[in-house]
C-alpha cells in the first residue's frame, strides 16, 4: 500500500529514482490506505484499507465516490447503491433493493413466511402463497352486490308483469320462473279467437266473420239499422239510417253493429256476417234490399224511379235473436235504376242518363217532321182541297157520282120493292102510291132504305 502526491522534484539520481518509484508503487496499489491520499485529483481511484471498498475522486475534486465494489472478497458489492444499475448483476444481494428491478433471476426462493391473499367486497376469496407455485383464487359474487344497468353492461330483464289480457306468474326475483298467458292457446295451427285487430299497414291471410270500420251516429241507430256515410268528424265518418227513395241517403255502406244514441261512437259492418240480429220476418236464403223505410232493409226490390236498388246482403240464419245476415253490396245502387210506365231513359245535355216520357217532345226533329194533330189536320186540308175524283184510281169498287147514285136508286127502289115493306105511300107527302117517284125526296128515300 502506497500514496504519493505525484510531483517529482527534482534532485539526485538516487533520491529521484526512490520518489519515482514510490509513485509507481502508488499507482499499482490504487493509492491504498486506510485514510485519503493528501494530494487528490480528479477522478483519482483510491483503495479505502479501513472500509475495504474502491472509491473514485468526483470530477470537482471535492469529494469521493464510493463505488462499492469490496476489495476482502471477489465478486462482493459492499455499501448502498444508489442510482441507475444497467447490466446484469451476478450473485447474491444483501440488504434492501429500493427501486425497480427488471430482468429475471436463475433462481429464486419461496417465501419466508406464506402469506395469504384474499379478496373482499362483492366478490370474495382467499388463497395462500408462498412463491412456491401460482395460485388460484375461488371467488364468491356477494347476493344482491351487483347493480343490474350499473355494475352490468347490455340489456337486463328487471321484472315482468302483464297487461290487459295477458297474465304474469313468477315474473320476480332471483330464480324465478316467469309464466306468461292470454287465456288461449295461440300456436300456429290454434283457432284463435280476437275481439278486434288493428293493422297498421296491411292484413293478409284469410277472414272470417264482418269487416268493420269505426263510425259517430248521426242520429239514434239499433242494431241491424241500413246506414249511409252522410259526413264526417274529425276523421271519422258519420252514419244515418240508409232509405232508398232519398238519393240524399243513399247508397248504404252497412249494418250498425249495436245500438247508438245520436253523437255515439260505433262499428259497421260492411262486408261479411252480422250475428245476433232479429232476423224473424225473414227466410234464410233471401236477398235483402234497402228499403224505402229509413234504416229497414226489404226482401223486394223497391219500385219507381225516386227508389234506388241497391242488394245490401244475405239472410244467413232466420231466427228471432240469434239471426244472422251476410253483408255485401256495400257503397253502391244498381247502375240501372227503375223505370216508370211509359217511360224511357234518354241521354241529357249533360251527357249523362235521365228518363222522359216517351212521346214526340223528346224527338229531335231534322227534314222529316213528326206530325201532330194540328200539323196533320192542316196538311190534310190542305192537300185534300185541291183534288177531286178525277184524283182517284178507280178499281172494282167504283166511287159515286150524281148521275151513278140517281141510276143505282132508280133500279132498285121499284114500286113492287115498296110494297113489299108494307108501307103506305098516301102517308109520305100526300102522294098516293100510284104516283110514286122513285127519285123524290130524300125523306121517302131514307124511308124506303131502312
Amino acid at each position: 500500500m502506497a500514496q504519493h502526491d505525484y510531483n517529482i522534484a527534482n534532485q539526485s539520481g538516487a533520491d529521484f529514482r526512490a520518489d519515482l518509484n514510490n509513485a509507481l508503487s502508488a499507482i499499482v496499489t490504487v493509492n491504498s490506505g486506510a485514510t485519503e491520499p493528501s494530494t487528490t485529483f480528479a477522478h483519482q481511484l483510491w483503495v479505502d484499507t479501513a472500509n475495504s471498498v474502491l472509491k473514485i475522486r468526483n470530477a470537482a475534486d471535492n469529494a469521493w465516490i464510493t463505488t462499492g465494489v469490496s476489495i476482502t472478497a471477489s465478486n462482493t458489492f459492499t455499501g448502498d447503491l444508489t442510482g441507475n444499475v444497467t447490466g446484469n448483476v451476478t450473485g447474491n444481494v444483501t440488504g434492501n433493493v429500493t427501486g425497480d428491478l427488471t430482468g429475471n433471476a436463475d433462481t429464486a426462493t419461496t417465501l419466508a413466511t406464506a402469506r395469504t391473499i384474499s379478496l373482499s367486497g362483492d366478490v370474495v376469496g382467499s388463497a395462500s402463497f408462498d412463491g412456491s407455485a401460482n395460485i388460484d383464487i375461488d371467488t364468491v359474487v356477494q347476493i344482491n352486490s351487483i347493480t343490474l344497468g350499473t355494475d352490468t353492461t347490455g340489456d337486463y330483464v328487471e321484472s315482468l308483469s302483464g297487461g290487459t289480457g295477458v297474465t304474469v306468474t313468477g315474473g320476480t326475483g332471483e330464480g324465478s320462473t316467469p309464466s306468461v298467458a292470454i287465456g288461449q292457446a295461440v300456436a300456429t295451427t290454434d283457432d284463435v279467437t280476437f275481439n278486434i285487430i288493428t293493422a297498421s299497414e296491411e292484413f293478409i291471410g284469410d277472414l272470417e266473420g264482418g269487416i268493420r270500420f269505426n263510425a259517430k251516429a248521426d242520429g239514434a241507430l239499433s242494431k241491424g239499422d241500413v246506414v249511409y256515410i252522410s259526413g264526417v268528424s274529425g276523421d271519422v265518418p258519420t252514419v244515418g239510417q240508409a232509405k232508398a227513395d232519398d238519393a240524399s241517403k243513399m247508397p248504404a255502406f252497412g249494418l250498425a253493429l249495436s245500438d247508438a244514441n245520436d253523437n255515439a261512437a260505433l262499428q259497421v259492418v260492411t262486408f261479411g256476417t252480422i250475428e245476433e240480429l232479429d232476423t224473424s220476418g225473414v227466410s234464410e236464403g233471401q236477398i235483402l234490399y234497402v228499403s224505402t223505410t229509413a234504416g229497414a232493409y226489404t226482401t223486394t226490390a223497391p219500385t219507381g224511379e225516386s227508389s234506388q236498388i241497391q242488394n245490401i246482403g244475405k239472410v244467413i240464419r232466420s231466427h228471432a235473436s240469434a239471426g244472422s245476415i251476410k253483408v255485401g253490396g256495400a257503397g253502391r245502387s244498381n247502375a240501372t235504376p227503375n223505370l216508370d210506365n211509359g217511360k224511357i231513359f234518354i241521354g241529357n245535355g249533360s251527357n249523362q242518363s235521365s228518363t222522359a216520357t216517351l212521346d214526340t217532345s223528346i224527338v229531335v226533329e231534322n227534314t222529316n217532321l213528326y206530325y201532330t194533330t194540328t200539323r196533320a189536320n192542316t196538311d190534310f186540308d190542305t192537300r185534300l182541297a185541291t183534288k177531286d175524283t178525277g184524283d182517284l184510281a178507280e178499281g172494282t169498287n167504283l166511287y159515286y157520282t150524281t148521275a151513278r147514285a140517281n141510276t143505282a136508286i132508280d133500279t132498285r127502289v121499284t114500286k113492287s120493292y115498296v110494297d113489299a115493306l108494307n108501307v103506305d105511300a098516301d102517308t109520305l107527302d100526300g102522294l098516293d102510291s100510284t104516283a110514286f117517284d122513285p127519285a123524290g125526296e130524300a125523306l121517302a128515300l131514307a124511308i124506303a132504305l131502312g
